[in-house]
């Protein structure tokens, strides 16, 4: 591999990642070398495995002693680089490194193989949330006064219809059984009449018919309240002053 190619390479895959790491502060610090490194710079240790992930990239057979010395050291400039980044406050500067570091450190709670519920706690699960997994009801209307009202005649949900009619016509529309036709109602001046065609109400599925989705919801969130407590955690150990004029 060309050597300026492959340095090129190592500085593009390695330099988000090693700001990311010694940013949220998930580098190991000084001490002995751990068994999973090859080298410290400074405070920081460099892995065996992030080590080994650059040595792949060579094609084996034309890999020898000297490329992978060659590694090591774009691997150590690299790391210094990134601390003389951090000292002079470049993370604070740079947006997308920021943000790299925002995405990095909670896609640890996004990503996370949460446990699998048993049965019971699933179930218990499905019960508590049972309106989440129930499809909206849909309802079928036609407006008989006036004539040239917008009203699609498709069947629309809820909040469909109250976008139409606003909250108070849609709730009285709601409560009509299929093929009843509603009284006159008198409102901003208009006179409205309507007649429900179709309604259909939305009835959760069986659990063990939308399982699988139950588990995805249940895991999304027993990975958001992970993430809710971290952010308490690291609330709890900072020291946060807020100009309260500033943002009034």
């Amino acid at each position: 591999m060309n050597q300026r190619l492959l340095a090129t390479l190592l500085l593009v895959l390695g330099a988000a990642t090693g700001v990311i790491m010694a940013a949220a502060g998930l580098l190991q610090t000084a001490g002995g070398l751990p068994d999973d490194a090859v080298a410290r710079v400074n405070h920081v240790t460099l892995s065996q495995s992030r080590f080994d992930q650059y040595v792949d990239l060579i094609n084996s057979v034309s890999r020898t002693d000297k490329d992978r010395e060659y590694i090591l050291e774009r691997m150590i400039e690299e790391e210094l680089l990134v601390q003389r980044g951090l000292e002079l406050g470049m993370v604070n500067l740079n947006s997308t490194v920021r943000n790299a570091i925002v995405q990095a450190v909670t896609s640890r709670f996004r990503d996370s193989d949460t446990q699998v519920p048993d049965q019971t706690s699933l179930a218990e699960f499905y019960e508590a949330h049972r309106g989440y997994f129930t499809p909206a009801s849909q309802y079928q209307v036609e407006v008989i006064t006036p004539p040239d009202f917008p009203l699609p005649i498709t069947p629309l949900t809820r909040k469909s219809l109250i976008e139409y009619l606003g909250p108070d016509l849609a709730e009285r529309v709601i409560d009509l059984e299929p093929g009843e036709t509603s009284t006159k109602i008198e409102s901003n001046d208009t006179v409205f009449q309507f007649r429900m065609l179709t309604r259909t109400i939305g009835e959760a599925p069986p659990l063990q018919a939308i399982r699988a989705s139950v588990i995805r919801e249940y895991q999304r969130q027993q990975n958001q309240a992970a993430f809710d407590d971290y952010i308490r955690w690291l609330r709890d150990r900072a020291d946060v002053d807020i100009k309260r004029a500033a943002i009034r």
